[in-house]
């Protein structure tokens, strides 16, 4: 189907384009054999399940929530730099194509209109090419900085070796035609097919791209832009785009708690479904033992028996244990009265059941009547017993049988007690609630929770295994700190690509270690330096995140020092417009809840110490604090001009009282957040 328009003119018209300049009748040349190739650029980003290239084709690193994939190029500028010439060319980007030839040489200026030559990347097949995206255009500094040294743009740009490049030898970034074809999102045939359950949202492709990107096309939109003498000699280029797959993670993001915000508003008046969602949850809890609730009964039971049996249970293999725990649960959870055993008469029993109570009849039973029935109903609940642990493994259930059966029993009383009444004319739960509507409610609402659930893990994941190898840091080089739209754009883009990143204790926990690993890129705009002065810098700046105490007790003289630490280099932000503050506020913001985790860590073992009456080590104290705070004591003193004094025992006693009432508040709050979090 070749009857549409694309940004580049009608789709028939391009197809044509695509073809092959041989007359009819001659005999094409073999692909791949000139010394000049005409490269095809694409980009690495987020695709569809179903478009993951992973098996096929090399790709720079790995997802959890989606797959990364080949996309067509976001609007922006393309730089390359070619070895054979020494040479930088810049192109600007539309639509996924390049637009104009804006500039090729050794010495920029600041104004670079279009060349009139056709936007071609043509290169020498013995070239190599160090290549970057941008969405801004580069300064005059940027462009010469990765033209004059060699270790910069082996650094911060992408390095592609044509040299290999043959017929038969291609590998990643450099792709085939039938590769773009077979991969390239806008390109393919291949889609995702709606799932059942899902919002109608989920299920539109590319769902978390703002503003949208995605459209459909033929990949002639791209094959008929390489020239008439190179259409047997052209590839695709994959090019990194970090940022644009960070941007839409951190939208992916936003979409999932979106959908969770939207279920919780949602019943029949607003709020009433997590309410209803919630109380159902609080109601099970009681009756129903949780695989935590399970752990912890080897801590707390009495029973040697018990606590022996725990143990075991917990030093099984995988997958053994898994399958035994949920065994166990489902028995230990299984309302007795809604799903009793089958009675001692049932025709249906098993033929082994039935020689068994066939034996117990036919036995020497001291007596008859009620004793032979309990011997009968015994045996029936012994074998149902059995039966439903038959998932679980063998020997462990032969080994426990006896304390298993009197767990069994154990339970069962107390379910019967807690749901129905202990005594004659008490009610139960089940008696003050409807609930099969509650327990219906309950099965239809946890798949979509588990489901977002466990999508907002993926997401979290993939954007701190971004932040931790210094993706983002590594992929904003180009922003120059002396333009003060780059600058704007520069904070901007931090914000966008790490906002809402601090959602767990377990993302603080790595960001902590990430930034004190690099405590340097606490600093705004940091990321913008060279390569050569970011590694002088770091080093000057250890010496401030290593002083510890040293900081507090000569603060002065560190002020003094660190104000003029990055003179030259870096922008004094406070100097800026009010808007930039701002906007370095937000992009400083994205991290700083992870840092006041991390202090909250630290304070954990000072506050032992004052527990224990006894006057804590400053020193120690501050090794436990993540890097970048004495740093920020040292910020905030310069901004606001305080100055700090040694406190003394009362004052520390008195400090001590404050924050563990503080701490108490904050725990007792992550508890009912985390509550929330598992009954979701």
């Amino acid at each position: 189907m070749t009857d549409f328009m694309t940004p580049r003119g009608h789709m028939a018209i391009l197809v044509a384009k695509s073809k092959s300049a041989t007359p009819f009748g001659e005999v094409d040349v073999c692909p791949l054999m000139q010394k000049t190739i005409h490269l095809l650029p694409v980009r690495y980003g987020l695709v569809e399940n179903s478009l993951d290239p992973g098996a096929d084709l090399a790709m720079p690193y790995k997802l959890q929530s989606r797959p990364l994939g080949l996309r067509m190029l976001r609007d922006g500028y393309l730089y390359v730099i070619d070895s054979a010439t020494g040479l930088l060319s810049e192109y600007s980007i539309k639509d996924g194509s390049l637009e104009y030839w804006l500039f090729t040489g050794k010495a920029f200026k600041a104004h670079r209109p279009p060349l009139g030559d056709p936007p071609e990347m043509i290169f020498f097949k013995s070239s190599v090419l160090h290549v970057a995206y941008s969405e801004l255009q580069w300064s005059v500094a940027k462009c010469q900085l990765v033209l004059d040294h060699a270790s910069e743009r082996e650094h911060f740009m992408q390095r592609i070796d044509l040299a290999p490049v043959n017929s038969e030898h291609i590998v990643a970034p450099l792709l085939h035609e039938r590769h773009a074809k077979k991969w390239l999102a806008e390109v393919a045939r291949d889609h995702d097919a709606p799932q059942q359950g899902l919002t109608p949202e989920e299920n539109i492709p590319y769902l978390w791209e703002h503003p949208p990107l995605f459209r459909q096309t033929l990949i002639e939109e791209l094959t008929s832009q390489v020239s008439d003498d190179h259409k047997s000699d052209f590839l695709f280029l994959a090019v990194r785009d970090d940022i644009g797959v960070m941007r839409d993670l951190a939208n992916y993001q936003d979409k999932v708690v979106g959908w969770i915000d939207d279920w919780a508003r949602s019943g029949q008046e607003e709020g009433h479904t997590e309410r209803d969602y919630l109380l159902g949850c609080y109601i099970e809890s009681l009756s129903q033992i949780s695989a935590a609730n399970l752990g912890k009964m080897a801590l707390s039971t009495d029973d040697p028996a018990l606590k022996a049996l725990l143990l075991d249970l917990q030093t099984l293999p995988e997958p053994q244990r898994g399958e035994t725990r949920q065994a166990l649960l489902e028995v230990l959870n299984l309302d007795p009265v809604a799903n009793p055993p089958p009675g001692v008469s049932d025709p249906d029993h098993p033929a082994d059941l039935k020689a068994q109570l066939k034996s117990i009849q036919l036995g020497p039973v001291r007596a008859i009547g009620y004793n032979m029935a309990s011997e009968l109903e015994k045996a029936v609940e012994l074998y149902d017993l059995k039966q439903k642990l038959a998932p679980a493994d063998p020997e462990f259930i032969a080994t426990h049988w006896q304390t298993l059966v009197k767990l069994h029993r154990k339970q069962d009383k107390r379910l019967r007690d807690l749901l129905y009444g202990a005594r004659w004319g008490q009610r139960g739960i089940n008696d003050l609630i409807d609930r099969p509507r509650m327990d219906a409610f309950l099965k239809a609402q946890r798949p979509k929770l588990a489901h977002w659930n466990a999508l907002l893990d993926r997401i979290t994941h993939d954007r701190l295994e971004m932040l931790t190898h210094n993706r983002f840091h590594r992929a904003t080089w180009h922003y120059d700190a002396n333009d003060l739209e780059q600058i704007d754009h520069a904070l901007l883009t931090q914000y966008d690509c790490l906002k809402d990143l601090c959602r767990s204790d377990t993302a603080n926990d790595t960001i902590v270690a990430w930034l004190n690993r690099n405590p340097h890129q606490s600093r705004s705009l940091f990321f913008t330096l060279p390569l050569s002065v970011q590694t002088e810098l770091a080093a000057q700046f250890a010496l401030f995140t290593n002083a510890g105490w040293g900081l507090l007790k000569s603060a002065p003289e560190w002020i003094e020092k660190l104000k003029t630490l990055f003179v030259g280099h870096l922008p004094d932000i406070e100097t800026l417009p009010h808007a930039t503050q701002v906007n370095a506020t937000a992009a400083w913001g994205t991290l700083a809840p992870a840092v006041q985790w991390g202090v909250q860590q630290g304070l954990h073992d000072f506050m032992q110490a004052l527990d224990k009456g006894q006057m804590p080590d400053i020193e120690a104290l501050f090794r436990y604090l993540p890097k970048t705070f004495g740093v920020s004591l040292l910020d905030a003193a310069r901004r606001e001009k305080v100055s700090f004094q040694i406190a003394d025992a009362d004052d520390l006693k008195a400090l001590g009282e404050t924050v563990k009432e503080v701490q108490a508040k904050r725990r007792y709050l992550r508890s009912l957040n985390n509550n929330a979090r598992r009954y979701r």
